[in-house]
């Protein structure tokens, strides 16, 4: 899926508050680009995530992002 030239996160957010925004209910969106950045957004409550990359860094938080 292309981001019409928009940085990960303005495309997340588009899609968020554009297609799955209009639909009922809960959600949590994680989007990846091909650099393996990442961004994710959520309108639930707060999230424990954690992740990890090639050289061993591991960060595990209390994610707090929500849309209305």
């Amino acid at each position: 899926m292309g981001n019409g030239g928009k940085t990960l996160e303005e495309a997340t957010h588009t899609l968020s508050f554009g297609k799955i925004g209009k639909m009922s209910g809960s959600f949590g969106l994680i989007t990846v680009d091909k650099n393996g950045n990442f961004f994710l957004i959520f309108n639930t409550s707060p999230k424990i995530v954690g992740f990890s990359d090639e050289s061993g860094y591991i960060k595990i938080g209390i994610l707090k992002i929500f849309i209305k």
